[in-house]
């Protein structure tokens, strides 16, 4: 069995490194803490069941909990939300859903099997 220093020491959340053709280079993106995701979704506004809730804000605390480097502060992401293109931001979005399984399939996969 495992001991509970064991479990806690366990790097469970990987990174991933996101190619930014746009700006010639990379950013590095991390896996969410538990924490990190409730406080994300307490932030914008959601409920627990996950409804409600301001989509901007949630995707601006997505960005800032989950770019690992370079380290953005929340001034920084509002005025690169206001400056650069959908496109461009929606991508490291897109990973960071991906690498924090986000998606609506890997909702219903997740619920699917606590179900009984």
């Amino acid at each position: 069995m495992l001991s509970v220093e064991e479990i806690l020491a366990a790097e469970t959340r990987p990174t991933v490194t996101v190619e930014m053709p746009e700006w010639n280079g990379a950013v590095t993106i991390r896996a969410f803490s538990k924490a990190q995701y409730i406080a994300m979704q307490k932030s914008a506004g959601f409920d627990g069941s996950g409804e409600g809730g301001d989509l901007a804000m949630f995707q601006k605390q997505m960005f800032l909990h989950g770019v690992e480097d370079p380290k953005f502060t929340q001034e920084q992401i509002d005025a690169l939300f206001e400056s650069q293109g959908g496109t461009t931001v929606d991508r490291i979005l897109v990973a960071i859903a991906d690498l924090n399984k986000l998606s609506e399939e890997d909702a219903k996969a997740t619920k699917a099997k606590f179900r009984k």
